[in-house]
């Protein structure tokens, strides 16, 4: 049976990479835009193997090889279907561009609140607008959430190597089980609406 993945220029990233490479580099990346400094890395680093990008990223920004095995892990699972979702229902991350920041913000800013107090720039445009649990369903959110549906947030210690290297294994894992909660949706079509906010729909 063929599965089609309808995914339009409106799909956005869930968890992002530029601001978690920031914070390991201690800031101290030469340009402070995200093109200059993938074209530079790439530059740097496209000949070389995995293993010796983890060594040198290690001398050049600190923090252990396996810091760098771990994040390198995590940009595989990126631009991947697990990390995608509708642009209208990303309300920005800021700090490490985290999507449990991201719901957080919905949940607080809209499902949390009456009817009187939601703000409307957070309003999904969608059936289960008011119903965070089908939200969450029906965007495959899982595996932000607990069994009671409360947002299972990621802890992150910046000066610690296990706890980076756990957050960024956590982070990819959440990524990875998404998309295949996605795929195994083997006898539907799966479209990131082009609606603002609007559910993942399955056909």
């Amino acid at each position: 049976m063929r599965v089609i993945y309808l995914i339009p220029i409106n799909a956005d990233l869930m968890n992002g990479w530029w601001n978690i490479l920031k914070k390991l580099s201690g800031n101290n990346l030469t340009n402070t835009k995200r093109s200059d400094t993938t074209l530079q890395l790439y530059n740097e680093f496209y000949q070389i193997s995995d293993k010796e990008i983890s060594t040198q990223l290690s001398i050049k920004f600190g923090h252990n090889i396996k810091v760098w095995d771990a994040f390198l892990n995590y940009l595989d699972t990126v631009y991947t279907i697990g990390n995608l979702s509708p642009a209208g229902a990303n309300p920005g991350g800021g700090g490490l561009d985290l999507w449990t920041d991201k719901l957080l913000k919905l949940k607080q800013n809209w499902f949390d609140k009456s009817s009187s107090d939601q703000q409307p720039e957070y309003a999904p445009n969608s059936i289960d607008k008011n119903n965070w649990k089908n939200f969450i369903d029906n965007h495959f959110y899982l595996q932000y959430v607990d069994d009671e549906y409360e947002l299972s947030p990621l802890t992150l210690n910046i000066n610690e190597d296990e706890s980076i290297v756990s957050f960024l294994d956590q982070l990819s894992g959440r990524i990875i089980e998404r998309g295949r909660t996605i795929e195994d949706s083997i006898n539907k079509t799966i479209e990131f609406d082009t609606i603002p906010y609007n559910s993942i729909v399955l056909k």
